[in-house]
């Protein structure tokens, strides 16, 4: 119950491919993954590393084995694993787990997020005229809704009624330093919200690194 569809997925293929052939690789080195141009930024890569001893004279060969998870650095609203003051609804095109925030100080949680080098985190949202979206700002906490401040977003401003009835906007939120495996909360505020004024509506969050401006994120 802690993971994605995308993520089951992903898991069930790599179980289904272990009677494939495995590709035999020096002991130390680099390994360039291949990511189909259809997953690229999406989805998981489950990598599996084991090592045969040769054994001795009367002791078998000893095998040992890692398997690791890499996420996507795009957080996507369905991976979320707590929520407070939200409403998640559902998107039809395209097709996607959306998140409301519906009151000030509610947020949402993602668990074992690697922070390790991020410095910047991508909100994409909207702040719908049509329903009276107040706008206001996201907060990413360490490990609680009241834990230590990891950085601010710039505001979310409600945007002017057009005919299209999405309109993704982004904003940037600066990260202070953080490493390893945190559970983070982003909390929604807007002390001037209007009782059943929603604040914003959050689309995803893309974690980018400030190694190489590469995007990483692993669970």
């Amino acid at each position: 119950p802690q993971i994605s569809a995308d993520d089951a997925k992903g898991i069930v293929e790599y179980i289904l491919s272990l009677g494939n052939e495995s590709i035999a690789l020096p002991a130390q080195g680099t390994y360039a993954v291949q990511v189909s141009k259809e997953n690229a930024g999406q989805g998981s890569l489950i990598m599996r590393a084991a090592y045969t001893d040769k054994g001795g004279s009367n002791v078998p060969p000893i095998t040992s084995e890692k398997v690791l998870m890499l996420r996507s650095p795009n957080l996507s609203m369905s991976e979320v694993d707590k929520t407070s003051g939200a409403r998640k609804f559902r998107s039809n095109n395209p097709p996607r787990d959306l998140i409301q925030a519906s009151e000030n100080n509610g947020y949402i949680s993602f668990a074992g997020i690697d922070m390790t080098g991020v410095d910047e985190i991508i909100v994409t949202n909207m702040v719908s005229a049509r329903r009276n979206a107040a706008g206001g700002v996201l907060e990413a906490r360490l490990g609680s809704p009241n834990g230590t401040l990891l950085g601010t977003s710039a505001r979310m401003k409600q945007q002017p009624p057009t005919s299209q009835r999405f309109q993704p906007q982004t904003v940037s939120m600066k990260i202070k330093p953080v490493s390893g495996l945190q559970d983070i909360y982003f909390v929604f505020k807007n002390d001037k919200v209007k009782e059943g004024q929603s604040l914003f509506t959050l689309i995803s969050l893309e974690l980018v690194s400030d190694i190489k401006g590469d995007r990483i994120s692993m669970r």
